[in-house]
This record gives structure tokens, C-alpha cells and sequence, in this order.
């Protein structure tokens, strides 16, 4: 991964793009990460993962809510008591 100071990224923004197509960007401000720019390709790649494991994720806690007895009349009665 790169690194530039936002100072940096705004002087050579274009570059920066450039970059980006082959890896992500790093942008620091006052030496702190303050964004990431990377091709949309990668953002993309890496939405779609999120998506998958979250519902991987879902699936798990649905399986295990079941085993324990959690039916949907179930889950609408504790939801709508407040």
C-alpha cells in the first residue's frame, strides 16, 4: 500500500488515481489515515465478500436461534415488546 499526506494527494490527485488501479492509497492528514482510494474494481471485490460473509453470518446465528427454540411468532413477540 501507498502512502501520501493529504497535502500530497491533492497536488497529484491524477497520480494518485493511477495509483490506485494497481494499489490501494493510503492518505494521511496531520500523520493520521484519513482515507483510502482504490479502484473501484478492488472496492467492488471487496464489497461482494462483505456481502457473502455477512450472510454466512446470518445463516450461523439463524441455525443457532433455531436450536434453541427462537421461531418467527417468537422473535415478533420479543421485538414488539418495548
Amino acid at each position: 500500500m501507498k502512502y501520501v499526506t493529504a497535502n500530497e494527494a491533492k497536488q497529484a490527485f491524477g497520480q494518485v488515481m493511477e495509483t490506485a488501479q494497481r494499489e490501494p492509497v493510503l492518505i494521511r492528514k496531520h500523520n493520521r489515515p484519513a482515507a483510502v482510494v482504490l479502484s473501484a474494481q478492488e472496492y467492488d471485490r471487496m464489497r461482494s465478500v462483505n456481502v457473502a460473509e455477512f450472510s454466512r453470518f446470518c445463516e450461523v446465528v439463524s441455525q443457532k436461534a433455531k436450536k434453541k427454540g427462537l421461531t418467527e411468532k417468537k422473535l415478533s413477540k420479543l421485538l414488539a415488546d418495548k
